[in-house]
């Protein structure tokens, strides 16, 4: 039996469209992550301790989201981090979606410019 050379590509045709998967009855992924703000490493931050100046803290965090001034005087440094990471597949036409988030704050606090406490995650 010979075939014409439009049936020849017809039946490549189909055979691509078989090992590629049918669109809506095929899984589709979709992996999506989001962030704000400054990732720190927990050995980053174990670098903080008492007596280290302003200089030092931002040379090796950057700068603070937010500073604040406490009543007794102290600056309080923060440092925000959050993330969401978003799976997504479209299954049959159903889409099912996984969300998780990550959320970090750092603190160191000053006292006559130099560190008295940080905490962190």
């Amino acid at each position: 039996m010979k075939f014409s050379h439009s049936h020849r590509l017809l039946v490549l045709l189909f055979a691509s469209l078989l090992s590629s998967g049918l669109p809506g009855c095929s899984s589709l992924k979709n992996d999506v992550t989001t962030s704000t703000g400054q990732d720190i490493s927990a050995d980053t931050f174990a670098k903080i301790g008492p007596g280290q100046s302003k200089e030092f803290v931002t040379g090796l965090l950057g700068q603070p989201s937010e500073r604040v001034r406490q009543d007794n005087g102290n600056e309080l440094w923060k440092w925000y981090y959050f993330q969401k990471h978003r799976t997504g597949d479209v299954f049959f036409l159903t889409p099912v979606t996984e969300e998780t988030k990550t959320e970090a704050v750092h603190t160191v606090e000053f006292k006559d410019g130099v560190v008295v406490n940080s905490t962190g995650p």
